[in-house]
């Protein structure tokens, strides 16, 4: 478990045709995944409720590389200063793949937790 996890995210607004992040800009965030959504940080004003966004997503340091691939719709918009959190709605994704992710991201999680644990413990 030494190897350090990284995920990369690219978004495309299949609306209006733009790369999220544009060149420059801040890299897209992962905060949460949900079983056919998930929920991202993104610069503000790049995508409107409604917009279709495609993901190409990269996981590495897991048992296995992970490359996800989806197409959802924006459903909802929350902004936070210069970002906004949006809630991404999969309407075609990889299950297993995705799957896969999310129960990777949760073994690690355990893994840290249990550890944690000791530590508070001793």
């Amino acid at each position: 478990m030494s190897e350090r996890l990284q995920l990369k995210v690219k978004l495309t607004n299949q609306t209006s045709g733009l790369a999220i992040p544009a060149p420059g800009a801040p890299a897209v965030r992962l905060l949460e995944l949900l079983e056919r959504s998930a929920i991202l940080e993104i610069p503000r004003k790049v995508c409107a409720i409604g917009h279709q966004l495609e993901l190409k997503l990269e996981a590495r340091g897991f048992r296995e590389d992970l490359d996800v691939e989806g197409l959802g719709k924006v459903a909802k918009i929350e902004a936070s200063g210069d970002r906004d959190a949006v809630t991404l709605e999969f309407f075609k994704i990889d299950a297993l793949t995705w799957n896969t992710l999310i129960f990777e991201i949760n073994r690690r999680q355990g893994h840290v937790s249990d550890l944690l644990k000791k530590m508070r413990d001793a």
